[in-house]
């Protein structure tokens, strides 16, 4: 046979005759690669093609350093795509399976082959290929993989992994000899020098078309590849009560990254338009099978590839081009990218002997390591100092920066911390050392909480030309809850409905009968957030509010630090937070972009709460993480939250979780108590009655009033005078509940009920 056929593929490849191949040959099994320049490759290969070698060139040139058959970072040209499609066991099913391949690929391409060397036992199909940075090429050749499997895959058949740029490919005109016991011919079956180019461009486009992303290179791996820099137990070796935590856990990505995939197939999303924005369905597929496969992958995990994988392929969505293949494909891509990288680490390590400890969230990043460290120095909660220092970043943020319509309308930043200890505890010394850990910009106007009045008069106050306003931004610092809750058991007291609304940027203001004492903030005009010290036994106030959604908004640090250690260390430099500078984008205000991971979860949630499937204490627990994140992004310097933030925010609120059912479980402790013992003081009695004979009279002037009331508005004055004369001094008060409870309605001096 004549090497000829080889200068023709070489030609049709336009690798110039002084650029450097390889030719390698494999005769009696021994491996034995040659370098020289194109012009010398046919007469390298020559002197084997009749005998009972198997013979290969490099499709791409290499530098004149190379050795051997060439590495990928010898490769200084990337001239072609290409494609090894076998007919065996494991491959393509047939001949005609692997033409279809190749010409789907070339539909998808826009362009036909350059050439299609019949290897004897398949097909190898060439593509031109732009010039252009090698190592841009080699990411999209290396990504031109997954495309290839997917559509061999939808054609029933599967392809090896030969896709790295230093690959060496059959030379046409040979012998192949890979069965020895029947050799033959590999030929050059089609050649189109007019064919035409794919440009670098044109291919990612079609790639990103196809769900397939660029992401890190990693080495040829799959489900059974060695994971590196792992030295811990295997899932199996795990004793049962650290199993249990490890299921746990594994089972948490689970099920939020396929409630994703299945609100992915509810919503009927067409996901396949090239850089469509959004919860496109690949996108959320790439996510949810890289996720679980890090999980599955790992040796502590009792997730199995198989099973997850099989769990990905039901859970997906589905239309005329998302297919079983591309599922398939998606995972299986997905488990190689991270099956080559180091094992992630859940959110507990286990030590070789299979110990259980937690991680150390605060050594994530060196603005955690920070305020750990202050907190060590200055003998105060780490969880507590992070609590006071996310409030105060978050209260530098203009509160026209909000984040966007997940669920209903945007959220605002608004942010409420709770301090847990007993009296004396711990909340001083965190705030104390969150102000010197963590610099913010600008100053942080703090102030205590009074009633819902006071906390708006913070921000505004009436004057005889209207209403001035102060300030946009106050830190409200509650020493004890018991003054929260004392001042919200108050009859007619709005302090906590005040802080309610607030927590959600809406409008604040107060339906006065004489409307110039009103004094209105608009919705997302203020920023206003809390830290709140608790003890745990006094926290009822807070807790019976739970159908109101107070303890819901609260995030639940403890400031007591059972790890303390016996020497304080100095401490470290302060944290400096960088200055942001906002834009306003929408209607006056700035989205926050968050990640995707975030919005799948918050939306599944509320699919969950809509169904009936959610408990009410959970009910904004996913706005108040999101909230968490942003601080945690901004905490670090950066405007923009990634999923990394997601993923520490959860972790925070793990720790509010735990902190607030240990509140639960005292609160309980105390109702027992309370009922064995009851006695109360003479004194007690007397002002228990006196507020119960103030509490009975505003609410026999409030039903007066309300029985007045008509549908059709009436002056405000004239209901006053209807009232007798010893009763028209709570007239206000009592309207002032009416509005508040929605049974009425005022407006411009009038009123009617609702």
């Amino acid at each position: 046979m004549s090497a000829d056929q080889l200068t023709r593929l070489l030609a049709a490849l336009a690798v110039g005759d002084s650029e450097r191949v390889s030719v390698c040959h494999d005769f009696g099994g021994t491996f034995t690669p040659t370098l020289g320049t194109a012009a010398t490759a046919p007469a390298r290969a020559q002197p084997f093609l009749e005998g009972r070698a198997n013979v290969w060139f490099g499709v791409n040139p290499l530098s004149p350093d190379a050795t051997g058959r060439g590495a990928a970072s010898d490769v200084t040209r990337v001239v072609a795509l290409w494609a090894d499609l076998d007919v065996k066991a494991g491959g393509m099913p047939d001949r005609d399976a692997c033409d279809r391949v190749v010409s789907d690929l070339s539909g998808m391409l826009r362009a036909q082959p350059v050439a299609v060397v019949d290897s004897g036992h398949g097909v190898q199909p060439y593509w031109r290929l732009e010039a252009g940075d090698v190592h841009v090429a080699a990411r999209l050749v290396a990504r031109f993989r997954w495309l290839v499997e997917l559509v061999a895959g939808e054609n029933g058949g599967t392809v090896d992994n030969v896709f790295d740029v230093s690959r060496i490919l059959r030379v046409p005109g040979s012998v192949n000899v890979k069965d020895p016991g029947s050799p033959v011919s590999a030929v050059l079956d089609h050649l189109d020098t007019d064919a035409e180019v794919v440009t670098l461009d044109g291919l990612s486009d079609v790639l990103l078309s196809y769900g397939i992303r660029d992401v890190p290179a990693t080495p040829d791996a799959g489900p059974g590849a060695t994971l590196v820099d792992y030295s811990g137990p295997t899932y199996g070796a795990l004793e049962p009560g650290v199993r249990s935590r490890v299921d746990a856990w594994a089972d948490a990505p689970l099920r939020e990254h396929l409630a994703a995939l299945d609100a992915c197939r509810e919503a009927k999303v067409d996901g396949w338009r090239p850089g469509m924005p959004g919860p496109a369905w690949n996108d959320t597929l790439w996510r949810a099978c890289c996720r679980l496969a890090e999980v599955a992958v790992a040796p502590w995990s009792g997730l199995g590839l198989e099973d997850v994988g099989r769990l990905v392929l039901e859970h997906a969505p589905r239309d005329a081009r998302f297919t079983d293949a591309f599922v398939r494909t998606t995972w299986l891509r997905a488990v190689e990218h991270v099956a080559a990288k180091p094992v992630i680490a859940a959110p507990l390590e286990l030590e070789p002997g299979g110990a259980l400890v937690e991680v150390d969230f605060w050594q994530e990043r060196e603005s955690l390591r920070t305020i750990h460290g202050w907190a060590r120095a200055r003998m105060a909660s780490p969880w507590a100092v992070l609590g006071v220092a996310l409030a105060r970043v978050i209260t530098t943020v203009p509160p026209h920066v909000v984040l966007p319509p997940t669920i209903g309308s945007q959220a605002s930043l608004n942010l409420f911390f709770a301090l847990v200890a007993a009296s004396g505890g711990g909340k001083g010394a965190a705030t104390g050392a969150a102000r010197d850990a963590v610099v913010v910009s600008g100053e942080v106007y703090e102030r205590e909480a009074g009633s819902g009045e006071g906390l708006v008069k913070q921000y505004a106050t009436r004057t005889k030309g209207g209403v001035e306003r102060l300030r946009d931004a106050v830190l409200f610092d509650i020493s004890e809850v018991d003054t929260l809750a004392s001042m919200s058991a108050r009859q007619g007291s709005n302090l906590l409905p005040v802080m309610r609304k607030a927590w959600s940027g809406e409008r604040l203001g107060f339906a006065y009968a004489d409307p110039t004492k009103d004094i209105p903030l608009d919705p997302h005009t203020y920023r206003l957030c809390a830290v709140v010290g608790v003890q745990p036994e006094r926290a009822g106030g807070l807790f019976a509010e739970a159908d109101g959604g107070t303890p819901q908004r609260f995030v639940w640090l403890s400031a007591v630090d059972p790890t303390i250690p016996d020497a304080e260390p100095d401490a470290p430099e302060p944290w400096v937070v960088s200055e942001q500078r906002w834009p306003s984008d929408f209607g006056g205000r700035h989205e926050l972009v968050v990640p995707q991971v975030a919005v799948d979860t918050i939306k599944a949630a509320h699919r969950a709460r809509q169904r009936g499937e959610a408990k009410a204490l959970d009910g904004h627990a996913l706005l108040c993480r999101a909230k968490v994140m942003v601080a945690l992004t901004l905490l670090d310097g950066r405007r923009v939250p990634t999923e990394d933030d997601w993923r520490l925010s959860g972790v925070v609120m793990d720790e509010s979780d735990r902190c607030r059912t240990g509140i639960e479980e005292a609160l309980s402790k105390v109702a027992e108590r309370s009922v064995v013992s009851r006695g109360r003081s003479d004194g007690v009695r007397a002002a228990v009655a006196e507020d119960a004979q103030h509490e009975a009279r505003l609410k026999r002037v409030k039903d007066a009033v309300l029985s007045k009331l008509l549908p059709e508005w009436q002056p405000v004055g004239k209901v006053r005078k209807t009232l007798a004369s010893r009763d028209r001094a709570a007239f206000d008060d009592a309207l002032a509940l009416l509005v508040n409870a929605l049974d009425a309605e005022v407006n411009d001096g009038k009123v009617r009920n609702r």
